[in-house]
């Protein structure tokens, strides 16, 4: 038998997840996965190495994020003759959501090691700080026409390039897979979490290498309890197939329809910061120092 070993982030368990439905990968490899983070006092860090080191003198393949904290010349040194490294890219979007900033998580509603709405829309948020009218608020955010007041395909076009440098030298072709099929089917359940759609073809990519069918089902969807709906403007700037009026999105333990978030996301900032401005958070922030462990991660943002 032949081991594998994943060095990602969260996805490492969708994608170990996938390739263990797969007979011919089970009758052939051992599939370790090594999480790149770790989760202290509800904030996501770097990982220690350690245990990555302890398991490549034994690794016939290693798919690794080159995160920017690990010297990953010195790791690959580790491995033994003849195994093979390869790079999978750090697949993130904005593209359903290109009002709201990855930089500057806002961590609303915290839930375990994560928040029902991790991310701030910069639209919304404005809108909280001026009109101080939660009916009135959620009003005009529903009417509101984003692609009138932002740059839309700039953001496009920004998301298709992140991805086609993510997967550059690679054998994945997420950048291609995204720009056909996001219309068609979501892609994306939040920024930094696809859908198992896209982790699929991620999955079959390395599957077709290794010299193995590719699944011929589609799993369940470890990361679809968690999701950001998409504004309506947005639906209908970019015609979606999916994800309509009457969708509702999941948030753990409740499923809520498109106002309904909205009316989640005021009270929650309102609780917060009143009708201040978000804070660009300071150093010491919990907000921050995630912030600063994508940038650590992945040197820059999706």
């Amino acid at each position: 038998m032949k081991h594998l070993v994943l060095s990602l982030t969260c996805h490492g368990e969708v994608i170990r997840y996938l390739l263990l439905k797969s007979e011919a990968f089970r009758e052939r490899y051992t599939c370790t996965f090594v999480p790149n983070y770790t989760v202290i006092d509800g904030t996501s860090q770097i990982a220690s190495p350690e245990e990555l080191r302890h398991q490549l003198p034994t690794c016939d393949l290693l798919v690794y994020h080159p995160i920017v904290g690990y010297d990953f010349d010195a790791l690959l040194g580790l491995l033994p003759t003849g195994a093979e490294a390869l790079r999978i890219p750090y697949v993130t979007s904005t593209i359903y959501w290109p009002s709201y900033d990855f930089r500057h998580p806002i961590w609303l509603a915290p839930y375990a090691s994560t928040a029902l709405i991790p991310w701030p829309c910069l639209l919304l948020n404005k809108m909280i700080v001026t009109v101080r009218d939660k009916a009135r608020i959620i009003r005009e955010y529903l009417d509101l026409d984003i692609p009138s007041v932002m740059d839309i395909e700039a953001n496009f076009a920004h998301q298709m390039d992140y991805l086609c440098q993510a997967e550059a030298g690679t054998i994945f072709t997420a950048a291609s897979y995204v720009r056909e099929n996001f219309r068609q089917r979501r892609l994306f359940h939040l920024i930094n979490h696809p859908s198992i759609i896209l982790f699929v073809h991620l999955t079959n990519g390395l599957l077709l290498h290794l010299g193995l069918p590719p699944l011929d089902v589609t799993p369940d969807d470890p990361f679809q309890n968690h999701q950001m709906p998409v504004h309506p403007s947005i639906r209908r700037y970019y015609q979606l197939d999916w994800g309509g009026a009457e969708t509702s999105a999941h948030l753990f333990e409740r499923d809520v329809d498109y106002e309904q978030y909205v009316s989640i996301y005021v009270d929650e900032y309102i609780k917060r910061f009143q009708f201040q401005p978000f804070p660009i958070p300071h150093k010491r922030s919990r907000s921050n120092r995630l912030a600063r462990a994508f940038r650590a991660l992945f040197g820059r943002r999706a």
